[in-house]
């Protein structure tokens, strides 16, 4: 049956949550939906979109005028369902829609206690969830900070691998160490860098490479050279070929804070590249990552456990090869045609429900 739905994000900035989005914004197109996607905050599109989107900007400075420029464009397209990503267009979503009877699934893309601090907002945001008709989580713990009659209609989808990444290659003895990311305070690159500097001390032949761009690179860079690691820490900023540049990486690092499930470290895993990551809140790299089989968890924040991981695969390249290969399962348990059937099965759930 042909729908009419409304895709709603801040902007299409290239980053994880914008990647989903666009993936369920050009299958619902290749299903003959008619199609909205509209951008709240900034009117960027860093991804590929079907030209039968119709791509609409909200543009207003305040959040009173977002939300009347919301229903507006609710009212003008008439959707069968409104589909949000991320927890300010969440409760946009949910306050427009009220008495236009369109059903509103929401959906939370990162750790719901972390990126949402204070208890003030979270309090108004769990009061604003409430009319949403469903919900979509990456992670059962994410799931479970929220009341139970939000948890009641929500569901757990994680993340989607591409299918067409490439296989990393462990004839390649290299001796360079690969992280990829925004470069904010939420991926704890500070740590990172600490625990690289302990690991140089033993391993000083390797290099590490952190790919990506954001407000901390300044602060990262002087931090490296007060740590005398400079010439071993390469910034590569943004590329168009981050796969084919790590697959030959001696492992992948994540030091994050808080993640929901790290598109970055799942596409890694995928590769089959051995893999580090802090144990994050709410569980998302452990939902990858079973640590000693496939990968290394170690405590958010500790650099000497980070430092002492990558010592351990750095002195074993067999037990390295065995956590990659290992790892590479992912790529079938979050296949793309998967995960985004769930998606739309979820969607067709909701909107049977509220005939």
């Amino acid at each position: 049956m042909k729908r009419r739905m409304m895709f709603v994000i801040s902007s299409m900035s290239a980053n994880g949550a914008e990647r989903v989005m666009s993936l369920l914004v050009n299958k619902s197109c290749e299903q003959g939906n008619d199609v909205a996607l509209v951008l709240v905050s900034r009117n960027i599109v860093s991804y590929s979109l079907d030209e039968r989107v119709q791509i609409k900007f909200v543009g207003a400075s305040n959040t009173f005028e977002r939300i009347i420029n919301l229903r507006k464009q609710m009212k003008q397209f008439k959707p069968d369902v409104v589909i949000s990503f991320l927890t300010t267009c969440n409760m946009y979503c949910c306050i427009a829609a009220l008495g236009l009877e369109i059903p509103v699934v929401i959906s939370e893309r990162n750790d719901p206690i972390k990126d949402c601090p204070s208890s003030k907002r979270r309090f108004v945001r769990n009061i604003v969830y409430r009319f949403a008709t469903g919900s979509v989580f990456q992670t059962e713990d994410a799931a479970k900070c929220f009341p139970e009659v939000i948890q009641r209609n929500a569901v757990v989808i994680p993340n989607p691998v591409k299918d067409n990444l490439p296989f990393a290659d462990y004839t390649v003895h290299s001796r360079e160490i690969v992280a990829a990311g925004r470069l904010t305070k939420q991926k704890n690159y500070p740590m990172m860098l600490e625990a690289f500097g302990l690991f140089s001390k033993k391993f000083p032949n390797y290099i590490l490479k952190i790919y990506g761009e954001g407000e901390e690179k300044e602060t990262l860079q002087k931090l490296a050279r007060a740590l005398h690691i400079e010439t071993n820490v390469h910034f590569e900023g943004l590329v168009h070929d981050l796969h084919e540049r790590i697959r030959t990486a001696s492992m992948y690092v994540l030091s994050s804070d808080y993640e929901g499930i790290s598109n970055s470290l799942l596409e890694a895993m995928s590769m089959g590249l051995p893999c580090i990551s802090t144990d994050c809140p709410c569980g998302g790299s452990r939902h990858l990552i079973n640590s000693e089989r496939n990968g290394l968890l170690v405590p958010v924040g500790d650099a000497k456990a980070f430092a002492a991981a990558m010592e351990r695969i750095a002195s074993d390249s067999i037990y390295a090869e065995t956590l990659g290969k290992a790892a590479k399962k992912t790529r079938i348990s979050h296949a793309e045609t998967k995960i985004i059937a769930n998606y739309f099965d979820y969607i067709e759930n909701i909107l049977v429900r509220t005939k």
